[in-house]
């Protein structure tokens, strides 16, 4: 398309442009962002994200506090396995003859 045919495409569609309805699309987006701005949607967004950083913080905690268990387990286990088996004891001495 040359030059003439650009022109001429902007200026038709210039003419074909409605000043009332451009004014009109103005005024529903003024008031599609007052009520954007009035629900508060930024407060949520921001509310619902300390909500998320708090679960994710309590999710660590009791991550934390498993592997602790886990390991509290594992000590028990081993100190299970030192003692001597159910019903036997261990070799007794007198300290003190009586």
């Amino acid at each position: 398309m040359g030059e003439g045919g650009i022109g001429q495409s902007f200026q038709t569609f210039m003419h074909s442009v409605d000043d009332e309805g451009l004014e009109g699309l103005e005024r529903k987006i003024i008031h599609v962002e007052a009520e954007f701005n009035s629900a508060g949607l930024d407060e949520k967004i921001e509310a619902l994200r300390e909500a998320r950083n708090k679960q994710l913080q309590w999710i660590k905690n009791y991550e934390d506090e498993l592997e602790f268990l886990r390991r509290e387990v594992e000590n028990v286990r081993v100190i299970r396995e030192t003692l001597p088996p159910k019903g036997k004891c261990w070799k007794r001495m007198r300290l003190e003859p009586t």
